[in-house]
């Protein structure tokens, strides 16, 4: 059964790591999918023409950018908001723009591309811990410290992240709202 049958999805961030991960999934359950990115050109058209999405360039850390190509998608089902990044390092020599862009793209462009209102909207918040991609890998320099804290001692795969939220993107989750999701394997536990 096709879940997304017939639904309307944007996702915000959606040619590498967990973000391509909803895009084949919402795809897969039927969604009509449209996703943003920013540089990664190449991967984002090569993932539209194998799922039959719609790549569509926008830098989210730009509330017009965002504005227009929600605007453009007319009436949506979905909205994804996972373009983001994490910056790494000794807070006292992080350089400002660095912790500007991620300011702009984690808290402002969610804020900027959230419709609310009374329209029988959900709103829900998914927190992934360690997930192996491009920005952090499973083998990579941080892992074994990251899996000390873990109860399940691997790093969470994109296509785990999808799976919830296809969840509570889908009917099954309709009285699902103003929730935190945490899919981290006991790293915040």
């Amino acid at each position: 059964m096709k879940t997304l049958q017939g639904k309307k999805a944007l996702i915000l961030g959606g040619s590498r790591g967990i973000g391509a991960a909803i895009v084949k999934r919402f795809a897969r359950d039927g969604a009509e999918v449209t996703f943003t990115y920013q540089s990664a050109a190449d991967a984002a058209n090569k993932l539209a023409g194998e799922v039959n999405a719609k790549a569509v360039r926008a830098d989210s850390t730009k509330p017009g950018e965002v504005s227009s190509v929600i605007a453009a998608q007319g009436a949506l089902d979905i909205l994804v908001i996972n373009a983001g990044i994490a910056v790494f390092g000794d807070p006292l020599t992080l350089a400002a723009g660095d912790i500007d862009r991620m300011i702009d793209l984690n808290i402002r462009g969610p804020y900027h591309a959230a419709v609310d209102g009374d329209r029988g909207i959900t709103v829900n918040n998914v927190q992934p811990g360690p997930v192996d991609t491009d920005m952090n890998p499973a083998d990579g320099p941080m892992k074994d410290l990251m899996h000390s804290f873990m109860a399940l001692k691997r790093h969470a795969r994109p296509d785990e992240i999808a799976g919830m939220v296809a969840y509570l993107a889908g009917p099954e989750a309709d009285m699902v709202t103003g929730a935190q999701h945490t899919i981290d394997g006991g790293f915040g536990a």
